[in-house]
């Protein structure tokens, strides 16, 4: 027995809530394991306390490279940090992950680990596990800067943080402001120390930690971009900055026992934001001298040879433009920051961290490197033996070891390489350990990620039942295949009972497979995650499974070998272009161009419908489809601001042109006489209530409301750094036109349309292809769900011609209401595109609808059992495949305007600078 609609929809939406916090499962849990014992080298600290200097948002490249120079090769842009590299200190780039944000970088350089991806659930905000860090370990951290960083490393009372209220946090305003207040608050600090005694001896401490966050650069990039005069010139203003900070520190503590580290969190995209895995993202300076720093002219290569870590090796030569090539360089993986400051500091390694000691860094014996590189791997060896004896108690027998790694096989590792370095071959036993720390990471992940393949097939299995049992249903239900398999004594009607529910093919697979994980020890919701696919594959096999093998047996056998082969090779060839298509759209996530196939293909079934037909709309889509294409190839990286509003202004053009011809002419293409009939015997006329309103408010609010939209935009495009006054002006304007725009024109539309009367007359009739579809039928597929229900369903013409009004109206207005919104919001050619997407839609739907008033039911082969057998199923087919080719289709368009200005799927689509009409003060939190 066959579910109704309504349980069907519930059980399909319950599966996919379901499913969404299963991505949390697969692969947004917790690395932090709790109970891991701490591991301290037993080694006299390199250093008595360190500077932190992290530069929010800087690039690699623009710290190293050389300013433009009149002759010769200029001026570095950084000369302070230069010349640490080039005399005293060491170098080279650490490389972040994604998400290449500030609070996962700033987790990452001082706790050691990549941030709790669960941490996203509570919006970044706040700890959802608490973990461990450099600060923590130390005896005092004093730091200043912003409150998004700072305020997550401030519980301990040894912490001591300042910040500066998040209202600074303007991108309206010069960005160097914030730093300018870190580097005054220092000072101030310091001055202060030099006139206290008291404080002084405090801060003179050993394992004290100096942390100064300076999010100007990151500011500047949001606001101005990374190839700006402003983010360049905030560079250069942070390194004289960074001169003062190292002059008050030595004349404070003149020990010469301070370390200085200058790195940042994440770099930055040209577009003006970061995210994602872009090279100029995850590429970020690392700067090191000062005690316990290796100097340029005494460092060596530490591995020479290691097999093992070959594969991942960094590059060791730079671009030329940032000469120095004359230095090594050193890179490292950002998590490696941690235990370096930890081994600078001798403090404990953090507990959770995955970082792995860059000896290269250190100034110290061979005999000081490889214990504190033992100290690593004792302080990751203990996480992995927590994970793996907790895998190991939840699966029992069905447990299986990592089997490259042997239990306490880490101290023969540490022996062995001791025995290397008393033989003298300190680099050999270095990499030794080093390839032991290799596998405990692999061991790692594989215990932390065991459960993921299973979830994954789980999972999978659920949406595949779920497709299949969707097309089944729709097929058996909503074509003629229904009466079929009724006739064939197979019924499928609706349940009755809490049999029909579960009948015991679904119970019995259900069993099996929840048998199965219980034997497994999973964890409870793991089994809810099984019901889904055990629930689809079951009503498959008791409901459809016999009435399909009949129906497809009694097609084949009433087929002649010609036509079966005809038949057999037209549907691998749709399903070939459907696999074709959806591999687009799946692809489309990495490579946005890949949705131009999809795009491609929608304009050459568009042409074959024009080839058939000769319907012009088929044409103007095909062409409309290969005009949208060109879009996933435009450069959405735009730097230069004049071209950015000269783009813009152009959408606002061809928006304009469009509201203005849509309110012009669409009560013409209603009035009978003018344009293209109705309906065979009926019309539709305009009162003149009707014309006053759309020829006098509905043209006059279009114009304005564009106008009003423009005057703002040229307002809050001065440029970031304008007046308070202005500013406020500007975003008042701006929220008042977001509110009131849509507002305004949902009601004056809902006026306008209800003075439209239409009217039919006479028997209801088709429309015919002699006569025409008229335009205004077109917008009935702007809204969604739209041209099936409307022209199969059977209609007479004059029911069906109201029914597309009232959607055609939905359409325009939907459309109308969110234009000033979307031009507010642009920052390019967004606007355009959203033009030439609306026509789209209007040239698809008219397509669609023309095709549906030229279908007429045959009687060819009627006579016969056989012959309306036949006809049948090709009848349910053809429906079949054409509510399929406009799932598709919907898919692909939704896609597009998903993917059409640039990547939805990377966190840096998303411009900061698409908000300053309305906000730009940066306080999430």
């Amino acid at each position: 027995m066959a579910l109704p609609i309504s349980v069907v929809v519930i059980v399909g939406l319950l599966m996919h809530c379901v499913y969404l916090l299963g991505v949390f499962d697969v692969y947004f849990h917790s690395p932090i394991v709790h109970g891991v014992s701490p591991h301290v080298a037993q080694l006299p600290p390199l250093a008595h306390r360190l500077v932190l200097i992290s530069l929010d948002g800087l690039r690699a490249d623009k710290l190293f490279e050389y300013r433009p120079g009149g002759h010769g090769r200029g001026q570095p842009r950084a000369p302070f940090l230069h010349s640490v590299v080039d005399n005293v200190g060491s170098w080279g780039v650490s490389h972040t992950h994604v998400p290449t944000e500030s609070r996962p970088g700033h987790v990452a350089m001082i706790a050691g680990l990549y941030e709790d991806p669960s941490a996203v659930t509570r919006g970044w905000q706040d700890n959802p596990v608490e973990f461990d860090s450099v600060f923590n370990a130390s005896i005092q951290t004093y730091g200043w800067g912003s409150p998004d960083i700072l305020d997550m490393f401030s519980k301990p009372e040894h912490i001591h943080m300042h910040m500066y209220p998040s209202e600074f946090q303007d991108f309206s305003q010069d960005g160097y402001q914030l730093d300018k207040w870190v580097f005054d608050e220092f000072e101030r600090f310091v001055e202060d120390a030099m006139q206290n005694e008291t404080k002084k001896e405090r801060l003179a401490k050993k394992q004290t930690v100096f942390f100064l966050h300076l999010l100007g650069i990151d500011t500047q990039g949001h606001a101005h971009r990374p190839h700006s005069h402003e983010y360049l010139r905030n560079i250069e203003l942070v390194d004289r900055g960074i001169v003062d900070v190292y002059e008050k520190v030595e004349a404070l503590f003149p020990d010469g026992k301070t370390a200085y580290i200058v790195t940042s969190d994440h770099g930055m995209h040209a577009r003006g934001n970061h995210g994602d895995g872009h090279p100029t993202n995850t590429e970020t300076p690392l700067v090191a001298w000062g005690c316990g720093i290796a100097k340029a002219t005494a460092r060596v290569a530490s591995l020479p040879h290691c097999p093992v870590l070959d594969s991942t090796a960094f590059p060791q030569s730079s671009p030329p433009e940032w000469h120095v090539d004359h230095r090594m360089r050193a890179d490292v993986e950002q998590a490696d920051i941690a235990p370096l400051m930890a081994a600078l500091l001798g403090v404990r390694f953090p507990v959770n961290s995955v970082g792995v000691l860059p000896t290269s860094y250190l100034q110290c014996t061979a005999e000081e490197k490889l214990e504190l590189l033992a100290t690593n791997l004792r302080q990751i060896d203990g996480q992995l033996g927590i994970k793996a004896t907790r895998r190991k108690e939840q699966h029992g027998a069905f447990f299986t070891p990592y089997s490259q790694l042997e239990a306490d096989e880490k101290e023969e590792i540490i022996t062995r390489a001791r025995l290397m370095l008393a033989e003298g071959k300190m680099a050999e036993g270095e990499c030794a350990i080093r390839e032991g720390i290799h596998q405990t990471m692999k061991a790692l992940r594989y215990y932390h990620t065991y459960d993921r393949s299973l979830l994954l097939c789980i999972i999978s299995l659920g949406f595949a039942g779920w497709i299949a049992y969707a097309l089944l249903y729709v097929f058996f239900h909503y074509t003629i295949a229904g009466n079929i398999a009724g006739k064939t004594g197979h019924t499928v009607t609706q349940m009755s009972s809490v049999r029909d529910v579960l009948p015991w093919e679904t119970v019995v697979v259900g069993g099996v497979a929840c048998a199965m994980l219980g034997f497994y020890n999973t964890a409870w919701h793991y089994m809810m995650y099984a019901l889904f696919p055990s629930f689809f594959f079951g009503q498959i096999i008791a409901v459809y499974a016999k009435p399909l093998c009949r129906l497809v047996g009694m097609s084949i056998g009433l087929m002649g070998e010609k036509r079966r082969v005809v038949v057999i090779s037209s549907v691998l060839g749709q399903l070939g272009v459907v696999v074709v298509l959806m591999q687009s759209l799946y692809l489309s996530y990495y490579n946005r161009e890949t949705l131009s196939v999809a795009t491609i293909i929608m304009a050459l079934w568009a042409f074959g419908i024009y080839f058939q037909t000769k319907e012009w709309s088929a044409l103007v889509m095909c062409i409309q489809s290969a005009v949208m294409s060109g879009f996933l190839f435009l450069s959405t990286n735009i730097v230069d601001e004049e071209t950015r509003q000269h783009c813009k202004i152009l959408g606002i053009f061809a928006a304009a042109v469009l509201v203005i011809s849509v309110q012009w002419f669409t009560p013409h293409s209603l009035r009978p006489g003018v344009g293209e009939r109705v309906c065979e015997n009926g019309h539709a006329r305009v009162s003149e209530k009707g014309h006053r309103l759309s020829q006098g408010a509905g043209l006059i609010y279009a114009v304005l409301s564009v106008v009003a939209t423009i005057i703002s935009f040229l307002i809050a495009s001065k440029g970031p750094v304008q007046s308070e006054v202005m500013r406020k002006v500007s975003q008042t304007f701006s929220w008042a036109l977001l509110v009131l725009a849509p507002t305004v024109h949902v009601f004056f539309s809902s006026a306008y349309y209800n003075a439209i009367e239409l009217e039919s007359s006479g028997s209801p009739g088709n429309v015919g292809p002699a006569n025409g579809t008229p335009w205004n039928q077109g917008g009935s597929l702007a809204a969604s769900g739209w041209t099936g229900s409307a022209a199969v369903g059977g209609a007479g013409g004059g029911k069906r011609e109201r029914m597309l009004a009232q959607q055609s109206r939905v359409a325009l207005s939907l459309f109308m209401a969110i234009l000033t919104p979307y031009i507010l919001l642009s920052v390019t050619y967004e606007v355009l595109f959203l033009v030439l997407f609306a026509l789209w839609l209007f040239v698809w739907a008219r397509v669609e609808v023309s095709l549906d008033s030229r279908e007429e039911p045959g009687s060819e082969g009627a006579g016969t059992e056989d012959g309306g057998f036949r006809e049948s199923v090709s009848r349910s087919y053809g429906m079949f495949y054409t509510m399929a080719r406009r799932s598709i289709f919907y898919l692909v368009l939704c896609h597009m305007g998903f993917f059409g200005m640039g990547n939805f799927a990377s966190l840096t689509s998303f411009e900061l600078s698409s908000t300053y009409c309305f906000i730009s003060v940066f306080s999430p939190f």
